[in-house]
């Protein structure tokens, strides 16, 4: 039976088949295999691997034929060309050149342009469940007596995780900043985010802020990237708000970028890839649950365009019983509110500080949970503050955005 299911595959995508409908479902299922393998050692030799290698030739063709385009018809451009995008992204992850290039350890990459306020670096990739240490640096040059602005040392060997933060300058190493924390656990994936703020970089790991660590090489000196030790990396990416999206990405998939990328109706226009794409835009009004709800040391990112015309838009953290922070930028009395909500009635506003907000500009808003307060940023400048007024946080367990503006991205 699976002999000929898996023939049946094969004879639909080289066009074998009298069916539209059965060479459209054909391509569904095998980008759907394709994408399973991304998940998949190729050193493994999977069987499902093996088979996606022997058919993505013609999947290719069936997809990316210009002159016999695969569109579906009115009404489903849109899942063509995400269908399209997923067998690219699979079909770029699934090459062994491809999934090894960027595993190379130790890794370095020059950072285009300077640091800056605001720019943020994220890593992502696994512990090897035999590390016994691994580190990221941001240093100043390339040379081997560079100095390093930032080293970032998750370490093992003492048999607990603890991590060390430092700075080298002159072949110098100042005084240690140590993390008691387990915060890299072995064989487990792992997202490193830091972002540059005009006096430290706030660092983040798997979505909760773990440290500040206050510069002591000034941070425009940073040019070179460094990851090193017992560690697989996945993705690299820079990202600069204040320019708008990503400026540039050290990755060995296109999975998100390629995510990003919308165009007109034209069967080839995906053959014509931007280096740099516009981000979606998440339609309005937007929900989404806080999984385990709030605690101390928790960031929620979001990152959008505000509308051309703005009126007004509001983001909201909510319990069952009201709001637990209501931050609403008014553009027509340039200012922001702040406030929290019972049942059924609002609270004493607070409205000092700048607005933040510019029209058709791109935003980085990140809010960040402390035991006192929601400290909030913008373009990696904090802009206000806000004192818990409902403190019970593990019941804040949904995040509302809505109003005149486009969301690139959301992470809760």
């Amino acid at each position: 039976m699976q002999k000929l299911f898996l023939e049946s595959l094969r004879k639909a995508l080289a066009g074998h088949s009298s069916s539209k409908q059965l060479t459209e479902s054909a391509a569904i299922a095998c980008v759907k295999l394709s994408k399973a393998c991304t998940y998949i050692n190729w050193e493994d030799h999977s069987v499902i691997f093996l088979l996606v290698q022997s058919i993505v030739m013609d999947l290719k063709a069936l997809l990316f034929n210009p002159t016999k385009p695969v569109p579906r018809g009115t009404g489903c451009q849109s899942a063509d060309m995400d269908l399209m995008i997923d067998c690219f992204v699979s079909c770029f992850r699934i090459s062994p050149h491809n999934n090894q290039h960027f595993k190379k350890i130790p890794f370095s990459g020059s950072i285009k342009g300077e640091l800056q306020e605001g720019k943020s670096i994220t890593v992502s990739g696994r512990v090897l469940p035999e590390a016994k240490r691994f580190c990221v640096i941001l240093q100043c040059g390339s040379t081997p007596d560079a100095n390093y602005a930032l080293y970032f040392n998750p370490n093992y060997e003492s048999g607990s995780e603890y991590t060390v933060a430092n700075t080298k300058q002159d072949n110098s190493w100042g005084p240690e900043e140590i993390l008691k924390l387990a915060l890299f656990p072995k064989g487990n994936p792992f997202e490193l985010q830091i972002l540059v703020t005009s006096k430290s970089y706030k660092i983040s790991v798997n979505g909760i802020h773990v440290m500040d660590y206050m510069h002591r090489i000034p941070f425009n000196m940073v040019d070179t990237i460094v990851v090193d030790g017992m560690v697989e990396v996945k993705t690299i990416s820079f990202q600069d708000p204040m320019a708008g999206g990503l400026t540039q990405g050290i990755t060995n998939t296109f999975l998100h970028t390629l995510r990003q990328f919308r165009v007109a109706n034209s069967p080839t226009s995906i053959m014509a890839i931007p280096p740099f794409l516009p981000p979606p835009q998440d339609p309005m009004p937007y929900k989404t649950n806080i999984n385990g709800g709030l605690w101390a040391g928790k960031n929620i990112s979001i990152q959008g365009l505000v509308n051309p015309e703005p009126y007004r838009f509001k983001i909201n953290l909510r319990h069952k019983d009201g709001i637990a922070f209501h931050y609403n930028p008014r553009f027509d009395e340039n200012t922001v509110v702040r406030n929290n909500r019972t049942v059924d009635e609002w609270c004493l506003e607070e409205r000092s500080g700048e607005m933040p907000f510019q029209k058709e500009k791109i935003f980085q808003m990140i809010i960040s949970c402390d035991p006192q307060q929601y400290n909030v940023f913008v373009n990696g400048k904090q802009v206000c503050t806000f004192k818990h007024r409902f403190t019970k946080l593990w019941e804040i367990d949904a995040l509302e955005v809505s109003g005149d503006l486009s969301l690139t991205d959301v992470y809760a």
